[in-house]
């Protein structure tokens, strides 16, 4: 809530006990963990992250400080571990600079510094707590994409009867791009891109979803970016607006849930432990 920490007003109150400042700062740390544990909370809390939240800020003070190292420490793919550090940093208890996160708050470092790194939760739960499960998983799914092509018949995968789709390996899955926050974004050859809006709810997907893609294309189109495919993803269906949409702009597919499962069909041979949805 602003001000200076309670923690550290108490600093002075140990430097008269141990008139030393190296071992009064131990005597803080050590005597103050309740109020470092509850700081902690807190940051959980404010977050809105779930308990990866400990995990992370722990990890960051014992110089897992990038996200290739979290990465590579946690397990967890960096594209899942992004979103949730973009949380982490608005309540001001984690800062970027340049490609490493600190913890501003030298005394709360230092005291997550001591403390053993706790276990993960499963990463279901994770996902779960961050709502990002169903958008990851598809950007999972992009991640896995090489050169190939589907016939869709019907027009029930992709909402494009009769027609044969192509589809390309990207060499960048993001979720973001100029602090605008997309569900699917993935580049290759530096300037290609494919952008994406995922809607997994009951409801029939209408105009709208199309309406914020097409902002999304738009602000790369704008930033010199070639979109080279827009998606729909939904598990519920379109709109006869939406479908119309799609007849209009021959590079929007309508991604139906059966849509999505012949797309894992084929990045199983690229990544088989992808999941069908």
């Amino acid at each position: 809530s602003g001000g200076i920490p309670y923690y550290t007003l108490r600093l002075l109150d140990y430097y008269h006990l141990k008139k030393d400042a190296d071992l009064a700062f131990f005597e803080l740390l050590e005597k103050e963990s309740l109020a470092f544990s509850i700081l902690l909370e807190r940051v959980k809390k404010f977050a809105k992250a779930g308990e990866i939240t400990k995990f992370i800020m722990h990890a960051i003070a014992k110089g897992y400080d990038t996200l290739s190292k979290l990465a590579n420490k946690s397990g967890i793919k960096e594209f899942y571990l992004k979103p949730i550090l973009m949380k982490i940093q608005r309540t001001g208890y984690l800062i970027k600079v340049g490609r490493r996160y600190e913890i501003p708050d030298k005394a709360f470092k230092a005291w997550l510094a001591m403390q053993p790194i706790p276990s993960l939760p499963p990463m279901p739960s994770i996902l779960q707590e961050l709502q990002i499960g169903f958008e990851a998983r598809v950007r999972e799914l992009v991640r896995c994409l090489y050169n190939f092509k589907i016939f869709d018949e019907n027009g029930e995968l992709f909402g494009r009867p009769g027609e044969e789709i192509e589809f390309h390996k990207y060499t960048e899955i993001r979720n973001e791009f100029k602090g605008q926050d997309i569900d699917i974004l993935a580049i290759r050859d530096n300037s290609i891109a494919l952008v994406g809006e995922c809607k997994r709810g009951s409801k029939i997907v209408d105009i709208d979803a199309y309406s914020q893609v097409m902002r999304n294309v738009h602000l790369l189109e704008e930033n010199k970016y070639t979109v080279e495919q827009i998606w729909i993803v939904s598990y519920s269906g379109f709109t006869p607006r939406v479908l119309r949409k799609a007849m209009e702009n021959p590079r929007l597919l309508l991604i139906s849930k059966s849509g999505l499962n012949a797309l894992v069909s084929k990045a199983r041979k690229k990544c088989p432990n992808i999941t069908y949805f």
